[in-house]
């Protein structure tokens, strides 16, 4: 038997809150250890994107921290993550010296 009334759907669809995501650091790249060695070597962190992908977003990253001037470099800089794009990578370089020094730690944030 056919029905001649009108029947309704209604859908709900909840907010996102976080439709461009949320910039963090991946659980491989929370600690970095690395010698100082007799020639330049660069230490790699991912950043990724997480719980949404909308769209341009721009993340700013600074280095401090209890190491002498000229050991890393950059310092600073941005990842620009382009509509979709879940991961990028900041290389920081560990410049080579003579003089001794005790342990160093850099932070990345």
């Amino acid at each position: 038997m056919v029905s001649n009334q009108k029947q309704n759907l209604t859908i709900n669809i909840l907010s996102n809150d976080d439709a461009h995501g949320r910039i963090g650091f991946a659980s491989s790249s929370l600690t970095k250890v690395t010698p100082e060695t007799a020639d330049d070597s660069t230490v790699t962190f991912e950043v990724i994107r997480e719980y949404g992908s909308l769209g341009r977003v721009v993340a700013q990253w600074n280095v401090s921290g209890n190491f002498s001037d000229g050991d890393l470099s950059p310092l600073s800089g941005e990842l620009v993550f382009s509509n979709g794009q879940i991961s990028q990578n900041i290389s920081i370089t560990v410049h080579k010296d003579i003089v001794p020094e005790l342990r160093e730690v850099a932070y990345v944030r």
